[in-house]
């Protein structure tokens, strides 16, 4: 069998819409510490995570970008260094979701991502993100890019509904 991590993603419109679906998910069966929800303020989404007991994204829990827009800095935090790269990065990749995937996370939208430890769980947390009208949803499949932009080992489909 497959010991690879499957990752499924969708975004949706509102935080509440993602809190509904983390119910969905959890009372189908999957951990909430297997679900991750990234939103477009670092500390609406360590919130959320405080509430609904899911993972906090990476880089946004602690760290020198965990209070950072998650975009960067734009230079204006120390202008002496320059601009500085937000958590963004970090967390699209600990939530198995390439870089270049259209999130909306800094547009609003709210971003779910379900850890999966093979294709069954997979599919049924692909069928639920179908069932709760997610948008852009995504699979991925091993290691996604870190900041390095590592790319082997990586892949990733678009889910046509």
């Amino acid at each position: 069998m497959d010991q690879t991590d499957h990752h499924v993603f969708g975004s949706y419109d509102e935080a509440v819409e993602a809190s509904a679906v983390v119910d969905r998910l959890t009372q189908a069966g999957f951990s909430a510490g297997d679900i991750t929800v990234l939103l477009k303020d670092n500390p609406e989404s360590r919130d959320f995570a405080a509430r609904k007991g899911t993972k906090v994204p990476d880089g946004v829990a602690d760290g020198p970008k965990a209070d950072m827009p998650l975009d960067g800095s734009y230079g204006l935090a120390n202008p002496v260094s320059g601009p500085e790269r937000g958590a963004l990065e970090m967390a699209l990749c600990g939530m198995g979701v390439p870089l270049n995937w259209p999130h909306g996370v800094l547009q609003g939208r709210a971003l779910v991502s379900v850890e999966c430890a093979d294709e069954a769980g997979a599919s049924s947390a692909e069928r639920i993100l179908q069932a709760t009208e997610a948008e852009d949803i995504g699979r991925s499949q091993g290691k996604q890019p870190k900041a390095s932009f590592e790319t082997e080992g990586q892949s990733a489909v678009r889910v046509v509904k």
